[in-house]
C-alpha cells in the first residue's frame, strides 16, 4: 500500500473516523508529510511505530473548533448533578472527549466556580483529551484569542482572564485545573476502569466517526460510566442505543443518563436536571403535529408545557418586578412553569410579561425567547415573535424545532420565501436521520417534522 492508503487505513481502522473523499484526504496527508521532511519508507516505519504521529494524522480530519460558555443548557445541567455528587460526598470525574484547545473543560471550570463556589479543583476532576496535540499546547497555556470569546460577557472575561500578549489568559484559580492528555478516545477508554466517570462530554464528536467506531464508543462510555451518569451529546449527533441510555424526561436535549441495567423509567429531576433553569421542556410539539396550527386556543393551551396543570395560577404570578433578578435556578424554573400556567389559562399578555422579566435578567436563556416568541406568535404579533425566534436561534442554530417555530412566525409575517427557505435549512438537517430519531423535545419524531414540514408546503397557494 502507498503512503496515502496506510493513512486512510489508520484514520478509519484506529480511530474510527469518517476519510475525506480520495482527492482531499490525499491532499491533507501529501502536506502532512512534507512537514516531517520524511520519504515514503521513513513515513511508513514513522506510522508503524510512533503513536503521537497517528495521532497528529488524526487530527488532520479534527475540527479543532470551539469557544467558551458554548451550551449553557448542558453546563447548567452538569452544575446541579455535580453538585448533587458532592452532596453526597462523592469526588466526580468529568470527561471532555475531543476537547479541542481546551475551552470546553475550562468552561466547566468556569460554571462550577461560578455556581458553587471557589476551592473545587481538589474535589472535581476535569480530564480533556484530543488527538490533537498542538490544539492541546494551547489548552496548557491558557491563551485564547477574541474568537474563542464570542457571547462571553465582560464579567466573565474579567473574572476568569488576565490580558496578555495574544489576547487573554486564563486566570491562576483555574490554570492547571482541567489535566489534558493527547490521546484518541479509544485510547483514553482502555486506560479507565469500569464505573470511574460521572460525566462525559461528547459532543460535536460523533457525527465524525463510523457507524462502527461509535457503537464501540458508546458501549465504551457504558462502562465507564457510573450507573446515573451524564453523557452529554450535541443535537446533530446520533443519539446512543435506548439498550443502556435514556434521555432524562423534561431535559436538555442531547442528556442521556447511563442505565446499565435497561430500566428506562422516568426519573424525578433530583439529580441530573435539578438545579438546571432549562430543566423543563418549553415546547412539545407532537401534540401539535397531530392538531395543526389553525386552533389558536388548542395552541396556547399547549404551545408550553403540552398539558395544562390542574388548578388556577397564582394570581401573584402576573408579573415580576424589573429590579428583582433571580438567579436561582429553581427560581428561574418556576417563573417559566408559571408563564406557562398564565398562557394556559388564556392571559397571555401575563405570560409576556413574565418570560420578559425572565429576559431581563437572563438574557442567554433561550428557552424564554422560544416561549415569548410562541406566545407573541399566538397573539398574531409575529413581528415580535421572529425577533424571539432568531435570537433563539442565535444562541441554538442547529435547534431544529426553534427553526420550525421561526419558519411559521415567517409565514404568518407575509415572508413565504423566508419561510420556505427556513424549511429547506430543517430538511437538510434532518437528511440521513432515522424517522424514530427524536428532535430537542425528546418526544417529536424526525418522522412527524417531516410530516409537518410538507404539510406546511401543501398549505401554500
Amino acid at each position: 500500500m502507498n503512503i496515502k492508503q496506510i493513512a486512510r487505513r489508520i484514520v478509519i481502522e484506529e480511530f474510527g473516523l469518517k476519510a475525506a473523499d480520495d482527492s482531499t484526504f490525499g491532499n491533507l496527508v501529501t502536506e502532512f508529510q512534507m512537514r516531517l521532511g520524511l520519504d515514503d519508507d521513513a513515513m511508513r516505519a514513522a506510522l508503524a511505530s510512533n503513536p503521537v504521529l497517528r495521532r497528529d494524522l488524526a487530527s488532520l480530519l479534527s475540527v479543532g473548533e470551539s469557544f467558551f460558555l458554548r451550551c449553557g443548557e448542558h453546563e447548567a445541567c452538569l452544575v446541579g448533578h455535580v453538585e448533587r455528587l458532592l452532596r453526597q460526598g462523592g469526588r466526580p470525574v468529568i470527561w471532555s472527549a475531543g476537547c479541542a484547545r481546551g475551552e470546553e473543560p475550562y468552561s466547566i471550570a468556569m460554571v462550577l466556580t461560578e455556581r458553587l463556589g471557589a476551592g473545587l479543583r481538589e474535589r472535581v476532576m476535569i480530564v480533556g483529551t484530543d488527538v490533537d496535540g498542538r490544539s492541546l499546547e494551547t489548552a496548557r497555556e491558557g491563551v485564547y484569542g477574541s474568537w474563542s470569546f464570542r457571547g462571553v460577557g465582560y464579567e466573565v472575561l474579567h473574572k476568569y482572564f488576565r490580558p496578555c500578549d495574544g489576547g487573554h489568559r486564563v486566570s491562576d484559580e483555574l490554570l492547571g485545573w482541567p489535566r489534558f492528555q493527547h490521546l484518541s478516545i479509544q485510547e483514553h477508554l482502555a486506560t479507565l476502569g469500569p464505573g470511574t466517570v460521572d460525566v462525559v462530554l461528547f459532543r460535536n464528536v460523533a457525527i465524525y466517526l463510523t457507524e462502527p467506531a461509535l457503537h464501540a464508543i458508546h458501549d465504551g462510555l457504558s462502562r465507564v460510566l457510573v450507573p446515573g451518569g451524564l453523557l452529554l451529546q450535541a443535537v446533530t449527533d446520533p443519539a446512543p442505543s435506548r439498550e443502556r441510555w435514556s434521555r432524562q424526561s423534561g431535559g436538555p436535549h442531547g442528556v442521556y443518563v447511563h442505565q446499565p441495567d435497561g430500566r428506562h423509567g422516568r426519573k424525578p429531576l433530583d439529580g441530573a436536571l435539578a438545579g438546571s433553569e432549562f430543566a423543563a421542556p418549553v415546547s412539545q410539539v407532537r401534540p401539535l403535529l397531530r392538531q395543526g396550527l389553525e386552533s389558536t386556543r388548542s395552541r396556547t393551551a399547549r404551545c408550553a408545557s403540552g398539558r395544562t396543570r390542574a388548578g388556577k395560577p397564582d394570581a401573584s404570578s402576573a408579573a415580576v418586578q424589573s429590579d428583582e433578578c433571580r438567579s436561582d435556578p429553581q427560581e428561574i424554573l418556576s417563573m417559566m412553569q408559571k408563564a406557562r400556567n398564565l398562557a394556559n389559562a388564556g392571559r397571555v399578555s401575563d405570560a409576556v410579561e413574565l418570560v420578559s422579566g425572565v429576559l431581563r435578567c437572563h438574557p442567554h436563556v433561550r428557552e424564554a425567547y422560544v416561549l415569548r416568541g410562541q406566545l407573541h406568535l399566538h397573539d398574531g404579533n409575529s413581528d415580535e415573535s421572529i425577533k424571539d425566534l432568531r435570537s433563539a436561534l442565535f444562541i441554538s442554530p442547529a435547534d431544529v424545532i426553534t427553526r420550525y417555530w421561526y419558519s411559521v412566525a415567517l409565514e404568518r409575517a407575509g415572508w413565504s420565501d423566508r419561510a420556505a427557505a427556513q424549511r429547506m435549512v430543517i430538511e437538510d438537517a434532518l437528511s440521513g436521520r432515522v424517522d424514530e430519531h427524536l428532535l430537542e423535545d425528546g418526544e417529536t419524531t424526525v418522522s412527524d417534522m417531516r410530516g409537518l414540514i410538507l404539510s406546511r408546503k401543501g398549505a401554500l397557494p
